[in-house]
């Protein structure tokens, strides 16, 4: 009643699943204001679903839980659900796509929070598991006491939009591709005919860099007797929007001369205004000079706009073909008069017929397609695989007048889709017959990929080694350390080959050789690996390196070694002022043996002297056989004070050592020595002076009567 306050029970709105008004609960409170509040809040409401339900664009209000509270007939026909199906349940459980659900449950907690995402772009999930990008602009609903109800949300399926721009993308790609590797020039201008784009086929043609000919600079390549003229045309060509065609020469800054055929297509916005031209300058010198070389020169034009364009069928609402370009007949070899007596569904493959009649007819009942495949035979009994769409075509009054029907040639495509399958298989074949292990893993180091070899190298079945880890599975503590270096020297494109101790789980450790290289897979770095088991190439180069540095005969250090030991042996004693002492030694009477047994026999005496010239040295000497019966015994690490005295006790063993009788020949044998000693630094300062000076020493010896032990002449410690 006018003037009285209403004093009603404050309730809280109770909606059923579509959304409608069913009850109220709470407490008792004076709600006069808020009722013609929320009476304006229902109406404004009832307003926006009568705006939404007559506008092609989605609509859908949703509580601040991101309940659907309202959804109009074209999101759900978008979705592939009626309205009742979506009203009352949760957006991101029946709508939102998996990997956008992030995203809308931060736009829901700010909405919780009274802000709002304003522009939004996410997916949603249609019926039959097509994902659609849609882009959303939301606003704020509030009750009428101000709190915040939900949100009202107005979006646009921008899935085919954001295709056609990703595949303007590549066509703009391959454009680019094809230009550079066309057999002529071509070139591209804006709206007022600054050049903008030439390929580097134009460049060799007119000797001008793509720099020099930006903007107006191309006219400098023009013959000047020609300029005028093919400014005029070309002129005359913008002004009317029409096509550019014309004969003139190209002058080089050598002063040679290139006769060019160009031909200029205008480019056109969807208003039909000229944006610029495009177009291709085929080189026509010969041409000049003969005929024939006009055919060719059309003939490469042709094969380049040919490859340019796709085809397109117009058919009208009786199913009668209207109009083809020329192109049809590159892909399917009927002429377009031939093609205007056939019935283009019998040249699809029997199997793909059904699907294709379907998406046709559907076109004459107003229904787009996009991204059908099919395949077509062939004018020749071959058969080309095409890309396809359709839309239907209307008149100004929107009375549908036919359809507009485009295939594109995509066996090209197949054909690199069957090779790349091919190609798998036969990698995995070879991974799987090599002899050397395969292994993948992901950047964790995670095992992806474990074949037949890997298992018997090592000793780990396919089952238990994929979703290990590769360090721990594969390689020792030392072995990780050479991998991970090894990992880190290498990019994405390169290749690293490292040897280290790898694990087998039944025969224990073993040499391997890695062969290590990246790759990307899906945009995540995968590791990949061959292996091979190196023990017995290991063992065989150690044995090379033992026989290079080893007397075969008594396995002593051989020349090869003394020269490398004694040189590391003087630079020390040079760094600790310390010294050291060299015993060359002749085995006396040692020709006897060999006469008198036998050259066996002396191989065996000569290995019995080696084993007791080895106790006689320290336990750091090195013992050298020389050749023959000569060796050397190698002191460092000797006091400045006391060298020669060392010396002197090693060279009195070895004459002890030899002075017992020698066994194994037949009979008791007794030899001896002689032995020259030579100190460092006092009777050489590198390793070639002390060994002549012990060599000195070692025949004074023998002229003193044998087994004996002499310094060099002139050594202050000569006798």
């Amino acid at each position: 009643m006018p003037g009285r306050t209403a004093i009603i029970q404050l309730a809280v709105p109770v909606w059923d699943g579509h959304g409608v008004l069913v009850g109220f609960e709470g407490t008792v409170d004076d709600v006069t204001e808020r009722l013609a509040a929320d009476q304006a809040l229902r109406e404004s409401e009832q307003r926006l679903r009568d705006v939404f339900d007559n506008v092609d664009l989605l609509a859908t209000i949703t509580d601040v839980d991101g309940r659907i509270v309202y959804i109009n007939h074209a999101l759900a026909a978008a979705s592939g659900r009626t309205p009742a199906d979506l009203i009352g349940h949760d957006w991101i459980e029946t709508l939102s796509a998996d990997a956008d659900a992030d995203v809308v449950e931060h736009f829901y907690s700010e909405l919780r929070a009274g802000r709002i995402v304003r522009q939004d772009e996410n997916s949603i999930t249609t019926r039959d598991g097509r994902v659609r990008l849609i882009a959303w602009s939301s606003t704020i609903l509030r009750n009428g006491d101000g709190s915040v109800f939900g949100a009202a949300s107005i979006g646009q399926d921008i899935t085919e939009r954001r295709t056609a721009e990703a595949n303007l993308r590549a066509s703009e790609q391959r454009f680019r591709t094809l230009s550079q590797h066309a057999p002529v020039g071509i070139f591209q201008t804006d709206a007022v005919g600054g050049c903008t784009y030439v390929n580097e086929r134009w460049s060799q043609m007119t000797g001008m860099t793509a720099e020099d000919a930006a903007g107006s600079g191309w006219g400098a390549a023009i013959h000047p007797d020609d300029l005028e003229r093919v400014s005029a045309g070309w002129r005359a060509a913008r002004e009317a929007g029409e096509q550019f065609s014309g004969e003139f020469r190209f002058q080089r800054p050598d002063g040679s001369v290139v006769w060019a055929h160009a031909i200029g297509v205008p480019m056109r916005d969807w208003d039909g205004a000229v944006t610029g031209y495009i177009g291709t300058c085929a080189d026509i010198t010969e041409r000049r000079q003969a005929e024939a070389a006009v055919v060719e020169s059309e003939r490469r034009l042709r094969t380049i706009t040919d490859n340019m364009t796709d085809v397109i069928f117009v058919y009208g609402m009786d199913h009668r073909l209207v109009w083809v370009t020329p192109s049809v007949e590159r892909l399917t070899g009927y002429t377009v008069a031939e093609l205007f007596e056939r019935n283009t569904l019998d040249d699809v493959h029997p199997a793909d017929a059904p699907r294709m009649l379907e998406l046709w007819r559907a076109l004459f009942e107003g229904h787009c397609y996009t991204g059908a495949e099919f395949r077509m035979r062939t004018r020749d009994g071959g058969e080309k695989w095409c890309w396809s769409a359709g839309s239907p075509l209307y008149d100004e009054d929107g009375v549908q007048i036919g359809v507009q029907i485009r295939d594109a040639d995509i066996s090209l495509r197949k054909q690199a889709e069957l090779r790349l399958r091919e190609s798998e298989h036969r990698s995995r074949a070879i991974i799987e017959t090599t002899s050397d292990a395969f292994l993948s893993a992901d950047d964790n180091g995670v095992i992806q990929e474990w074949n037949r070899a890997a298992e018997q190298i090592f000793g780990v079945p396919r089952a238990e080694a994929v979703g290990a880890n590769v360090f721990e599975l594969v390689v020792t503590e030392s072995g990780r350390e050479i991998l991970e270096r090894g990992l880190g020297s290498l990019g994405i494109d390169g290749e690293a080959t490292v040897e280290l101790v790898a694990r087998n789980a039944a025969r224990g450790d073993f040499a391997a050789e890695m062969r290590l290289w990246p790759m990307l897979v899906d945009g995540s770095l995968t590791l990949n690996a061959f292996v091979r088991d190196i023990t017995e190439r290991k063992q065989r180069e150690e044995q090379v390196t033992f026989m290079a540095y080893h007397d075969p005969l008594t396995g002593l250090p051989n020349r090869a070694m003394l020269e490398q030991h004694l040189e590391l042996v003087l630079v020390r004693a040079r760094h600790d002022a310390s010294a050291a002492a060299l015993l060359y030694l002749d085995i006396d009477r040692f020709k006897s043996v060999n006469d008198t047994f036998g050259h066996e026999a002396g191989d065996a005496f000569l290995c019995d002297v080696a084993t007791r010239l080895r106790s006689a040295a320290r336990a750091g000497d090195l013992v050298v056989r020389l050749g023959g019966d000569e060796f050397v015994i190698v002191l460092g690490d000797l006091p400045a004070d006391s060298a020669a005295s060392v010396a002197s006790a090693v060279a009195e063993r070895v004459h002890e050592g030899l002075a017992q009788a020698f066994e194994g020949l037949g009979a008791s044998f007794q030899t001896s020595a002689s032995v020259g000693i030579a100190l460092f630094p006092d009777d050489g300062s590198d390793p070639a002076s002390l060994l002549t000076a012990a060599d000195t020493g070692m025949y004074a010896s023998k002229r003193a009567g044998r087994g004996r032990t002499s310094f060099p002449l002139g050594s202050r410690r000569a006798a």
